[in-house]
Parts: structure tokens; C-alpha cells; sequence
């Protein structure tokens, strides 16, 4: 993966931040934290066509951005495959960029959805001549597959790949363009949440409001545009506050530390990113 290496064009704040992570690494929450700023939109998310070209969620991709591209006014082109291609990516991007901003009364977009992760050199390519910058959003292997066994049902092993998949990419982000990137872990998050907060506006280039750690009291569009269909998601998207568990619950999802056990590729970059397997006996 190649990323470009050129520097913004000016001093202001970027309008665009992508925020990265795996699914089920906790970035629906950290979104909704950040769009109860008084600055900062990332109303829902957004996965942009041509950023998964070569994934499966390409042509689901095109019926959500219709769906939010509706919401907001914002036109696309005819034929919607057109989304595929840089130029028209880059001109609907724009549009549904300015339109949101207007829309929601704010001054910079955070960008997010997982599979952005694994394509990172797709979005360099989007904005060659404005790089953004990027929240690199890290959750321990085995709780990111513990959620995909809880919450949406599936096998370990999917949680694993995808977890694998989207780490990396953001490993390769975080070497090439580290004066771009801001890594965070998901449980440094829960745990103090107005550091971590503070950390994050600061970095977007905006100042700390205490009322984003209140996100239960504002608007968000994710609610309005009903872009979640599995209850249980649903049920954690609105929650409205940050809770911070006594244990971490896949401790005894033993399914998933069996096939964790087997894995030393997703064990070392486990570690890589600050996790350890002596984690799971400390916390049992």
C-alpha cells in the first residue's frame, strides 16, 4: 500500500477527518461523541463507493450513500456505478461534504465506517491535493470478535479477518503519514472519556465542550435515517451514555480465546498495538 506523502495546502481546520477502526471496535460511540461538538459533524456512517471498489460492500455501499445523499440534498451521478470512479467520488464527496456542514451547522466532517481501514491508500487517492487527517481507533482483538459472535452472530474467525484486515491498514496509515494520524484505544476511550475527548478535538483543531460526553441529549442523524436493522445494534447505538464494564465480557467467550490461542499473526499485531495475551488471565 502507497500512500502520498504531500502536505496540507493551508493552516486551517481540516473539513475532513477520517475516523478508522475495525468493525465493532467502538466507533459508532466515539462518532456520537464527537458530533455533539458544537463544531464537528459525523452525523452517521458513511461509506464512500470508492474507497471499497475491490470489497463486497461496494454495491451496498451505493444503496446507504443514496439513502444519506437523499437526506441531505446532495445530488449523485447517473449512473450510480459512476461513485466507482475517482472524478464523480470526488465531486459527490464534495457536494455531500458542504451540504452536511450547512446542514448541521458545523465546520468539520468526521468521516467514518470501519472498512475504510482496510483501503486507506483509496482515500489518499481521493484527496491527493488536500490529505486528511486520521483517528486510527484501536480495540483488542478479542473483544472486537467477541461482538461479532454477541452482537451480529457471526463465526469467530470473520471477526478475527476483519479485525486482522483493518488493524493492518491502519498500521501501514499510522507508518506512512504520522504527522496525519492520531492513534486511540477504544478502552482508553471508556475510561476517561473527557481526556480522551480532549485529545481528539485538540488534534481535529477544535476545543474541548464537556457536552460532548453528553451525547444522549443531542441530535443525530443516525437516528433519523435508520441505517441500523439488527436490534441489538440499534440497542448500543442509543444507548446515550459511556459505560465502563467491571470485566471485559469475551473473558469467557471460549470459542473465541481457543481460536485467539491459534492465531499468532492476530496475536502479534494484537500486541503490536498495545494489547497482550496476558491480558485475558489478568482480567479473569
Amino acid at each position: 500500500m502507497k500512500l502520498q506523502h504531500s502536505e496540507p495546502t493551508d493552516c486551517n481546520p481540516p473539513q475532513r477527518v477520517f475516523l478508522l477502526s475495525s468493525p465493532r471496535a467502538g466507533s459508532t460511540l466515539v462518532s456520537r461523541v464527537l458530533n455533539s461538538h458544537s463544531a464537528i459533524s459525523s452525523p452517521c456512517e458513511i461509506c464512500i463507493p470508492f474507497v471499497v471498489t475491490s470489497s463486497w460492500k461496494f454495491i451496498k455501499s451505493l444503496t446507504t450513500i443514496a439513502k444519506i445523499s437523499r437526506y441531505y440534498g446532495a445530488a449523485l451521478p447517473k449512473p450510480r456505478l459512476l461513485l466507482g470512479t475517482r472524478r464523480a467520488a470526488r465531486r459527490h464527496f464534495d457536494g455531500l461534504t458542504e451540504n452536511i456542514l450547512r446542514q448541521e451547522g458545523k465546520r468539520t466532517l468526521v468521516v467514518k465506517d470501519p472498512r475504510h481501514a482496510a483501503h486507506v491508500e483509496k482515500l489518499e487517492a481521493l484527496y491527493a491535493d488536500q490529505p486528511p487527517k486520521y483517528i486510527l481507533l484501536h480495540r483488542d482483538a478479542r473483544a472486537v470478535c467477541h461482538s461479532f459472535t454477541s452482537t451480529l452472530g457471526r463465526k469467530p474467525e470473520r471477526g478475527f479477518r476483519a479485525w486482522l484486515q483493518c488493524t493492518e491498514g491502519m498500521l501501514v496509515c499510522q507508518r506512512r503519514c504520522p504527522e496525519r494520524c492520531l492513534s486511540i484505544r477504544f478502552e482508553d476511550f471508556v475510561a476517561d472519556s473527557a481526556a480522551a475527548a480532549l485529545q481528539l478535538t485538540s488534534f481535529i483543531g477544535h476545543e474541548f465542550e464537556s457536552a460532548m460526553l453528553e451525547y444522549g441529549k443531542h441530535n443525530h442523524a443516525d437516528d433519523r435515517l435508520g441505517l441500523w436493522s439488527n436490534p441489538k445494534l440499534v440497542s448500543s447505538v442509543k444507548r446515550g451514555t459511556i459505560e465502563t464494564p467491571r470485566k471485559p465480557s469475551w473473558t469467557e467467550n471460549a470459542e473465541m480465546l481457543t481460536m485467539y490461542a491459534e492465531l499468532p499473526d492476530v496475536q502479534a499485531v494484537n500486541r503490536q498495538v498495545g494489547y497482550d495475551q496476558t491480558e485475558a488471565k489478568q482480567a479473569a
